[in-house]
């Protein structure tokens, strides 16, 4: 067919367009001489497109047109946007572990639609736990065969080396069942025997008294450099001033070694067992009204955790934070320390 003997239309068919409810038809030099478009009527153009055919050519395309679409919704919902299954869930919702246990299985379980197949998506939802710290996170599908009413998903949890870690917690939500049911996994740090929780605690009661003989010390030895420097025009008191020094500072070597020795004793035992413990003891003087010696063990469970994590012991620095436990000297009556 030659471009003169093709007729065109307009494709307004929904728009109330004037041609398009006459069915009028436009010649080869009109559908030039538009440029393509419709004109409408006088008042009322229309420049929607003009094309090759009869308008009943075109109603019957918009007609599949329509069809067309409604099949893709069709398949949009319920192929790739399906309803949420129902009937399934978690055997229980929660479960607590020991962080050593390295593998946890869960039970999905479904009580609904046992006669067709069924695929449940499933993924690990971060909590307190962090993924690839204390777990891995994980997501999958579990497919259920008719009939088939259980099935398990293994999740890997993660060993926590610096045995310093709390109780701590992730989720495993099945994504595509309707209310997203979801199953708490809880990490508990391993069980300490009671025998070693007592030595535990006995070892860090005698480091918290050592590390208030430290704060002691050290402040004792700043106050006598302050009055050692003051009292140069009085031999006597000079003299007294700087044997109470030398007393003290030895004194203050044997404590830093005995702090450090202390420590590195509690360092061969399971560093979650001293926290603990470390927690215990300062309570027990927090009672007995002993504030100075909680707030050194506060200060010591830091410096037992720099060692945990493979810190040089700075002994230095060590005492100096220690210090921090007494309160400044204000004034003095002159008498030696």
């Amino acid at each position: 067919m030659k471009l003169k003997q093709l007729r065109y239309c307009c494709t307004n068919l929904v728009g109330g367009c004037v041609h398009a409810r006459s069915d009028r038809l436009f010649s080869a030099g009109e559908y030039r001489r538009y440029r393509q478009h419709c004109p409408g009527a006088a008042g009322h153009p229309c420049g929607h497109p003009l094309r090759p055919g009869r308008p009943r050519d075109l109603r019957g395309y918009l007609a599949a047109l329509l069809l067309a679409g409604a099949a893709g919704s069709w398949y949009a919902q319920r192929v790739l946007y399906p309803a949420p299954l129902t009937g399934i869930a978690f055997r229980v919702q929660e479960s607590s572990i020991s962080d050593d246990v390295g593998l946890i299985d869960i039970a999905v379980v479904r009580s609904d639609g046992l006669e067709g197949p069924a695929r449940v998506a499933y993924a690990t939802l971060q909590g307190s736990a962090k993924a690839g710290e204390d777990y891995t996170a994980t997501q999958g599908e579990l497919r259920f065969a008719a009939g088939e009413q259980s099935k398990n998903v293994s999740v890997a949890v993660l060993a926590d080396t610096t045995l310093t870690k709390p109780r701590r917690y992730f989720s495993l939500v099945l994504s595509n069942v309707q209310g997203e049911p979801g199953h708490r996994v809880v990490i508990a740090p391993k069980e300490v025997a009671r025998s070693d929780a007592l030595t535990a605690e006995r070892s860090a009661w005698a480091a918290s008294v050592i590390a208030k003989d430290v704060a002691d010390l050290v402040v004792d030895v700043r106050v006598l450099h302050d009055l050692l420097r003051g009292s140069r025009e009085d031999l006597r008191e000079f003299s007294a001033y700087q044997h109470s020094l030398e007393v003290k500072s030895g004194n203050l070597i044997l404590a830093r070694e005995g702090y450090l020795e202390a420590l590195q004793k509690l360092h061969q035992q399971q560093p979650a067992t001293v926290l603990a413990a470390m927690d215990r003891v300062c309570d027990d003087l927090m009672r007995k009204k002993l504030d100075q010696q909680c707030k050194a063990v506060i200060i010591m469970k830091r410096h037992y955790t720099e060692l945990v994590n493979g810190q040089k012991p700075d002994m230095d620095r060590w005492a100096q934070e220690l210090s921090i436990v007494v309160p400044p000297v204000k004034e003095t009556d002159g008498t030696p320390i």
